[in-house]
């Protein structure tokens, strides 16, 4: 009795074990859920839905062989959601339906259907007060849910770029046993949140843009040096490297602020994969100049142009906000000066750098090797804009840029070091006070 107890003992917990294990495989596999983002705009609220393809072909399962029709999904997708606010029914108007493929860290590739929307209520007084009756897919999977988030509310300083609030869960209740709606009820926020929102955007796209800061301070690179013979020769001095700088960044500003006013108030419009592609090659060139100075004297002019096609690609930020007038302009500003002060904030920390390094028997060598550096990086970039694939190299370069406080301070570290040793190889050299006919160094 004693050797079948254990047997049943053993039997028992090799099953509990076995059970255990398939617990876990679910739980660290499970499939995603939908999620469904609103987009509060001036007269409506834009939707998007992302919805897994396995789990909407699970609640389509009588009709799997229409899952490729698309006037079939749209009138699917309109009869499984609606919006009221009180007994006022809000109209729903689907933009666009297409598959794409997506990537989970727990599940990893998966398709998903895309289904962007706009939800107009007959009031605009209800725009931040509804209800929202939403059951695609989870009509038919009950263990399905569906996560609601708010990814941009202008008023309330929430945006994709900075911050996101995450509004509820839809799914079938089992208590009440029937799928619950949703009731959303936003605050009113105000114009100075919205413009406080819109510095800390400006701030937020300089500290992601890594391509607009290369393009600026590889212009910036050779600043304290002078041209001979079209090579980048001796040390001009802080006076002039200064003033040429204040230039340069003067220029670059007033270019991205005019394209940035024009294209955010859709007054100008260029394909965004041009422009990108140009933005790369902006850096390409600008880089360049640090080896070979192809436009000696005219990197004010250069700057400006550039900062044209600069301020298109930061008006693209604002374009989905679609604000009225006032409010836009108010964005525009605010972005504006979130831009500026975070490029102001990197410049101060990086050209002390290259004060101390221009001077020096090193910088030639060190400056050439960052504007190779940056060609590569440039080359990978225009690539990968221009088929949509990204390579080694951007991929290289999203590892590296990354840490761009780690990248600022080893420069400061070097710089001054380098300094240092330089005055000790040449201690009768006075660099920082040091003029053109002081201080020249063939390179």
């Amino acid at each position: 009795m004693g050797q079948q107890s254990n047997k049943t003992k053993f039997s028992f917990f090799s099953l509990l074990f076995l059970f255990s294990i398939l617990a876990l495989k679910t739980v660290a596999h499970p499939m995603p859920n939908s999620v469904l983002k609103l987009f509060v705009m001036d007269n409506a609220i834009k939707g998007e839905a992302y919805i897994p393809f396995l789990e909407l072909e699970n609640a389509l399962s009588d009709n799997k062989q229409r899952l490729s029709n698309k006037l079939f999904l749209e009138n699917y997708f309109l009869k499984h959601i609606h919006v009221r606010s009180g007994d006022k029914e809000w109209d729903i108007k689907i933009d666009t339906l297409v598959f794409s493929y997506t990537k989970n860290e727990i599940v990893g590739n998966y398709k998903e259907l895309k289904v962007s929307f706009y939800l107009t209520p007959t009031l605009k007084d209800s725009l931040r007060n509804f209800t929202l009756y939403y059951d695609v897919v989870v009509h038919q999977v009950i263990n399905h849910s569906v996560i609601v988030i708010l990814s941009q509310d202008w008023k309330n300083g929430i945006s994709e770029e900075t911050k996101t609030k995450e509004l509820g869960t839809i799914g079938y209740d089992v208590i009440h046993s029937k799928i619950l709606p949703l009731h959303i009820n936003l605050d009113a926020g105000s114009t100075w949140m919205g413009f406080m929102s819109m510095i800390n955007m400006g701030i937020q796209h300089i500290k992601k843009g890594t391509d607009h800061l290369l393009f600026l301070l590889t212009l910036l690179l050779p600043a304290f040096l002078i041209v001979e013979n079209r090579k980048w020769t001796s040390y001009s001095g802080i006076k002039k490297g200064i003033y040429k700088i204040l230039m340069i960044v003067s220029a670059f500003t007033i270019g991205h602020s005019i394209t940035l006013f024009i294209a955010a108030c859709n007054l100008f419009k260029l394909p965004t994969q041009l422009i990108e592609v140009t933005i790369a090659l902006s850096i390409f060139i600008s880089a360049f100049h640090c080896v070979i100075p192809i436009f000696y004297k005219k990197e004010i002019l250069i700057a400006l142009g550039f900062g044209f096609v600069h301020g298109l690609a930061f008006s693209q930020t604002l374009q989905v906000f679609q604000l009225e007038k006032i409010d836009l302009l108010i964005s525009i500003l605010g972005f504006n000066l979130g831009i500026e002060a975070m490029q102001l904030i990197i410049i101060l920390m990086i050209i002390p750098s290259f004060i101390l390094l221009s001077p020096t028997i090193f910088f030639s060598i060190i400056k050439n090797t960052l504007a190779v550096f940056v060609m590569m990086i440039a080359l990978g970039w225009i690539f990968q804009r221009i088929t949509n694939h990204s390579n080694s190299i951007t991929e290289l370069a999203d590892v590296i840029f990354a840490h761009t406080n780690w990248i600022i301070l080893i420069i400061s570290v070097m710089a001054f070091t380098l300094y240092l040793i330089d005055i000790r190889v040449s201690p009768k050299k006075k660099f920082l006070f040091a003029g053109n006919n002081k201080s020249r160094l063939h390179w």
